[in-house]
C-alpha cells in the first residue's frame, strides 16, 4: 500500500522525470490519435483494413509465426526492462 500513500516528502525536482515526460508524453499522444484515427476509419472494427492499418496490423505479418512472435515478445521485455533501469 506505499504506492497508494502520499510521501512524507515531496518528490525532488528531476530533470530527467521532465525530460522523460516532455519526451514521452507527444509520443504517447501521437500514437493514440493515430491509432483511434485508423480505427475509426475501417468499415469494421474486426476486420482491419490495409488503407488505414493499426499498429497491430501493421506488426501482424511479423508476429503471427512463432519465430517472429518469440522475438517481438522477447524484444518487448527488454525494453521493459531497459525503460525500468
Amino acid at each position: 500500500m506505499h504506492a497508494l500513500r502520499r510521501p512524507d516528502e515531496p518528490l525532488p525536482a528531476d530533470p530527467r522525470l521532465r525530460n522523460g515526460l516532455l519526451l514521452w508524453s507527444p509520443l504517447a499522444l501521437a500514437i493514440s490519435v493515430w491509432e483511434l484515427f485508423a480505427l475509426s476509419r475501417q468499415s469494421s472494427w474486426r476486420v482491419p483494413d490495409p488503407s488505414h492499418p493499426t499498429l497491430s496490423t501493421l506488426l501482424d505479418t511479423t508476429l503471427e509465426q512463432g519465430p517472429g512472435r518469440w522475438a517481438g515478445w522477447l524484444l518487448w521485455l527488454a525494453i521493459g526492462w531497459w525503460l525500468l533501469r
